[in-house]
């Protein structure tokens, strides 16, 4: 009796070391970093889509029929960093496609800092051009992970001409177009700032898997796509009020959509990295 409770007491603390070490390890995998060489490489911001379609004319969730005649967004800074993204090991134990927040997340490894987009930028969305974002100076490697800035206008020291950001009407974003769906066509428009509480403004964990290279040993660019129809994913443009002058009806805080599109600005997945020459 007495060797059987000392053996089960045995194997529950061998099994405990193991556990611990299979933490350990991971803990290890998550947050060894490899110091680079230093490095300089042109960056940029274009529009785009996450299905590779039109940036412009999309299909919503809610079966809106979206066409956007403009989009533009104040975007910096923006940071490239080494580790894996946060939410990657939650997403995987848990099954899902949502980022989770946690007491711990402030301190969170993130890794080398490979690169930076210091200033803010306007992007136009639809021009279907990329947007000079200027150069990075960092460490060469792997970015797994990516964070962008959406501050109004202003809160960050500007990298394009102040002209550029009356096109925002003093919001970080900007969008018009039409939406129609069983034959109803809604115009609208309006803008977005996303309110000032925690790190709201800030998408943070966004994946990515992009070996970051001096561009005199690389041609090409680091490329932050905005991927619109995630912007406007959950979008349903029948909860816009009613103009009562016929005009293009407003993104109204009050509204589903404008809740909705608020959602999607900050959504992770509403961003991408590509390299681009």
């Amino acid at each position: 009796m007495q060797y059987s409770i000392q053996r089960r007491f045995l194997v529950g603390i061998g099994g405990f070391g193991i556990a611990l070490a299979a933490l350990t390890i991971g803990a290890v995998a998550c947050t060894e970093e490899t110091a680079g060489e230093s490095i300089e490489f042109d960056t940029g911001v274009t529009g785009a889509s996450s299905t590779g379609g039109s940036v412009t004319r999309f299909v919503n969730a809610r079966d809106w029929s979206v066409e956007l005649t403009s989009a533009k967004v104040a975007i910096g800074p923006a940071y490239f960093y080494s580790s894996a993204p946060q939410a990657t090991w939650v997403d995987k134990l848990l099954g899902v496609r949502v980022a989770h927040a946690c007491p711990a997340h402030a301190q969170y490894d993130r890794g080398t800092v490979l690169g930076e987009i210091l200033q803010q930028y306007v992007i136009d969305l639809t021009s279907g051009e990329v947007t000079s974002t200027g150069i990075s100076a960092g460490e060469a490697g792997v970015c797994q992970m990516f964070e962008v800035h959406l501050h109004p206008p202003g809160d960050v020291p500007a990298g394009s001409p102040g002209a550029e950001f009356s096109d925002l009407h003093g919001s970080t974003a900007w969008i018009a177009g039409t939406a129609t769906k069983d034959g109803e066509v809604i115009e609208f428009e309006g803008g977005m700032t996303v309110p000032d509480e925690g790190t709201m403004r800030i998408v943070e964990s966004i994946p990515a898997d992009v070996n970051l290279a001096d561009s005199a040993d690389r041609s090409g660019r680091a490329i932050v796509e905005v991927y619109l129809d995630q912007w406007l994913a959950n979008v349903d443009f029948a909860s816009l009020p009613e103009s009562s002058n016929g005009a293009a009806r407003v993104f109204d805080p009050d509204s589903q959509a404008y809740s909705a599109w608020l959602t999607g600005i900050r959504s992770r997945y509403a961003y991408g990295l590509s390299w681009r020459n």
